[in-house]
Parts: structure tokens; C-alpha cells; sequence
């Protein structure tokens, strides 16, 4: 049996090589300045497991986020018309819509593909970040960096299990590539 460590460093160099030939688009299409958001993905994609079944509910759980986001953002612009208190403007809305968030996705929809509840609040962390620095991106851009985020983490995952079965055995790269666990 191959060192299951040597493999998984071949996969490490594979994937390193895969995400840096990757990150060269957004740069040369213009959008150089937020590649550090495209591996927002890749760090919810590990914390989660490594799971490539839930790619589709951390994509959906994602939207939920920055459209939550965006209801917030349209309580504070109303909420702005009546009072000058930062209190009233941004802790109230962001108090009750985390509030609605763990009741909607972490109670009534756990058990569905909603239920994902850390994209939830990394899609309304990033639209909170271009809300609040001013950004020139909007939601579909902020779906379009995560949604390549997504891509470059399947690259990297499929990419260097397949380069490392060529090398060591396709069982034993994808033993070393899910921690011996059956996907």
C-alpha cells in the first residue's frame, strides 16, 4: 500500500498548481482585486467535510445569504428614513435577520438543502462587504465569484485525485483524498 502522506502531498502540489493556473483569470478579465474571494468556497468546501454532494445546497444556501443580506440592506435604508441612531439603522436589522436566519435555516430547513447554514452566513458576509466598502460588484457577481470559487475547489479535488491514481492507484488516491471514507 502507498504512503497515504505521499500522496497526499502530490495531491497538495497538483492542487496548488491546478488553483494557481485558475486564479489567473479573474485577474486578466478585470477582476484581479477580489481572487482572495474565491477561496471563501474552498474554505467552506473543507470545513463542511469535503462533501461534493453538498456543492448544490452550499450554492443555494449561498443566494439565501446574500439575498438575506439585501433585505437587511433595504430595513436599514428605511429604517435610515426615521431615525439617525446606528442602533436603530444596523442592530436592529442585523439582530432580527440573524435571528430569522437560525430560525428559517437552522431549524425549519435543516434537513433540506437549505439547511446550510455557514454558506448562509458567508453569502451575507460577502454582500455586507461590498456593501459596505462601496463595492462595484452586486449579488450576481458575488454568486459568480463563489460559483468559480466552487469550480477551482473541484479542479483542485478531482484534479489531484486523478493525477495521484495515475501515479499511485486510483483506490489508493481516493483513500488518501477522502480519509478512506466512501463518497
Amino acid at each position: 500500500m502507498k504512503s497515504s502522506k505521499a500522496i497526499k502531498i502530490f495531491q497538495a502540489l497538483v492542487g496548488s498548481i491546478i488553483l494557481s493556473i485558475l486564479l489567473i483569470v479573474p485577474g486578466v478579465i478585470g477582476y484581479g482585486m477580489y481572487i482572495w474571494m474565491l477561496f471563501l468556497p474552498l474554505i467552506l468546501f473543507f470545513a463542511l467535510g469535503a462533501n461534493v454532494k453538498l456543492i448544490p445546497s452550499i450554492i443555494l444556501c449561498y443566494m439565501c445569504g446574500v439575498a438575506w443580506a439585501y433585505l437587511s440592506h433595504a430595513l436599514q435604508l428605511f429604517l435610515g428614513q426615521y431615525s439617525t441612531s446606528d442602533f436603530v439603522i444596523q442592530t436592529l436589522p442585523n439582530t432580527l435577520l440573524v435571528f430569522l436566519v437560525l430560525v428559517v435555516h437552522d431549524n425549519f430547513l435543516s434537513k433540506t438543502p437549505f439547511g446550510v447554514v455557514p454558506s448562509v452566513f458567508l453569502g451575507m458576509a460577502s454582500t455586507f462587504f461590498a456593501f459596505t466598502f462601496a463595492q462595484q460588484i452586486n449579488g450576481l457577481h458575488l454568486l459568480a465569484f463563489f460559483c468559480y470559487g466552487l469550480v477551482m475547489t473541484l479542479a483542485l479535488v478531482f484534479g489531484s485525485t486523478a493525477l495521484s491514481g495515475l501515479v499511485f492507484g486510483k483506490e489508493a488516491a481516493i483513500a488518501a483524498a477522502t480519509g478512506g471514507r466512501k463518497e
